[in-house]
């Protein structure tokens, strides 16, 4: 089974971060039976023509680099409840294993190509508005329609916070060859997520029309009826004031009561799960910077972790097409969701600095052990521990040396730790996730990093992990003989270790 994930415009990248920092922390989805999947891939798909966008383009190294980690540890399996377990493809992946040879005009990476369709244009040359064939009439209506701004739009820098230009540009989705793959290589059980902001201009434009291509194709009948969620990000930061800049934040929650109306009718009918998430919280402002660069100073955001949670959930949630029914009905000539369900988050107790107490049992259930370990494995690896036990038994006839780190594996840690802070830094008004404390502590005691989450008693004090706790498990783990790579015997075994140390350690019944 896969899923598709439909990342839209700038807030889709960044609930794609989260996500796959999710993944490479070994959270794990489960069947609608509540078991892990057999077999899962996940294939993120960044939608936007702002290809220069910083967001986007860290998003896409960042994915690229977890997918070369997965495959140095577990090839091309799927392993689920294990560090950086859950499998992601690109296009051009799952287009070169099904398409009997075809190929397509598709970059070996996580953006959806449209560049050559859109990018290369202002929004009056795409639409044709120059052509000496289009009557003085027409261009008077063009006029009346668009601002002389929105004709002069670049497209390769996105939409500018203009919905009624990206619902145009983006209806060369169908067109591509990207599409032409995502059509040919979908599969009966396939689910796809569709991520986006509806404050701004692609991810508002590009909501309604995505769905709706997909639930009228007519070229794959697997994919029109396939099991589809969207999670819809309303306002969630502050913006700072710039008078020549296209993107007003006082407009945001115009720009949001515009397209909830719009979408009762043109977005709701096509699916199966609608997920609403928004933070009216005051951020700190970020930088108003709509041009090539994007919104560079854009802080990953408590939003995002909890948007990149959505895809647990559809994964979960039973599909009509599950028993003997169908995901769709067709009204009126289209086909629409025959039912749906409409989640929205809400904490289970409000505060500025968010940590693991304010989550709900469901959300804890699914996340608390994983990213407790995911953190004690950075640190054991990022304070240098591993290096300076290469001479103990874990290591040696593990076969495990210093390449079982590769650099890979040591920017992630990096990214991991400025994902964290940045999480932790939207301002004294906003909301802050601090899951862990931060800076992170030059300690032995990994414990203390987690201050508010109940340790057991032990005969003497408290009982508390350190670095040499963890060697002490790792020496006594399995060897873990069917991993193929040095990098693989040691994320088995310190899968091992992190998972018996904290349920040694933490008292998890009242959070869990």
């Amino acid at each position: 089974m896969r899923l598709f994930v439909f990342a839209i415009g700038g807030t889709g990248s960044r609930v794609l971060r989260s996500m796959i920092m999710q993944f490479a922390a070994g959270i794990t989805p489960t069947d609608p039976q509540g078991k892990p999947y057999e077999d899962l891939s996940v294939v993120p798909i960044i939608i936007d023509p702002h290809t220069e966008n910083k967001d986007l383009q860290e998003t896409n190294k960042l994915m690229m680099r977890y997918k070369s980690i997965h495959e140095s540890i577990y090839g091309s399996k799927y392993r689920p409840n294990m560090f950086y377990g859950v499998k992601i493809e690109s296009l051009k992946d799952i287009s070169t294993n099904e398409n009997n040879g075809n190929t397509y005009d598709i970059e070996d990476s996580f953006f959806f190509n449209m560049e050559s369709t859109i990018s290369a244009h202002t929004f009056k040359e795409f639409i044709g508005a120059n052509d000496h064939s289009v009557s003085r009439d027409a261009k008077r209506l063009i006029s009346s329609l668009f601002s002389s701004d929105e004709l002069n739009t670049e497209m390769s820098e996105g939409f500018y916070g203009s919905p009624n230009i990206g619902t145009i540009a983006l209806n060369v989705f169908q067109r591509s060859d990207s599409y032409t793959a995502l059509a040919q290589s979908f599969r009966k059980g396939d689910r796809i997520l569709f991520i986006g902001s509806i404050f701004g201009g692609t991810g508002a434009s590009g909501l309604p029309m995505l769905v709706s291509s997909i639930r009228q194709d007519e070229k794959n009948t697997a994919l029109s009826e396939a099991f589809i969620g969207a999670l819809i990000v309303m306002p969630y930061f502050a913006i700072a004031e710039r008078e020549d800049s296209e993107i007003q934040g006082k407009d945001f929650w115009i720009k949001t009561k515009t397209a909830l109306k719009y979408y009762v009718d043109n977005l709701y009918p096509y699916l199966n799960m609608v997920y609403y998430v928004a933070d009216p919280a005051t951020t700190d402002p970020f930088e108003n910077d709509p041009g090539k660069g994007g919104q560079k100073s854009n802080r990953a955001h408590f939003v995002e972790f909890i948007g990149g949670l959505t895809a647990f959930d559809l994964l979960s949630a039973k599909a009509e097409s599950d028993g003997d029914g169908s995901n769709v009905t067709v009204k009126n000539g289209r086909k629409e969701a025959n039912s749906r369900k409409i989640k929205q988050f809400e904490l289970k107790e409000n505060a500025n600095f968010i940590s693991f107490k304010h989550l709900s049992k469901e959300v804890n259930q699914l996340i608390l052990k994983p990213m407790i370990g995911f953190h004690f494995l950075n640190r054991f690896v990022d304070g240098g521990y591993f290096n300076n036990n290469l001479s103990q038994s874990f290591a040696k006839n593990g076969e495990i040396d210093k390449a079982a780190i590769s650099d890979d594996f040591i920017t992630f840690i990096n990214n991991y730790y400025t994902w964290l802070t940045e999480m932790a830094n939207q301002g004294s008004t906003a909301h802050n996730f601090t899951p862990f404390r931060l800076p992170v502590p030059d300690s032995k005691d990994f414990t203390a990093d987690v201050e508010e989450i109940p340790v057991k008693k032990a005969t003497f004090g408290k009982k508390s992990i350190d670095a040499g706790d963890v060697v002490t498990k790792l020496n006594k783990s399995s060897k873990h003989k069917e991993a193929q790579t040095a990098a693989g015997r040691f994320i088995f075994m310190a899968q091992d270790a992190m998972n018996q140390l904290i349920d040694e350690t933490y008292d998890l019944i009242n959070i869990i």
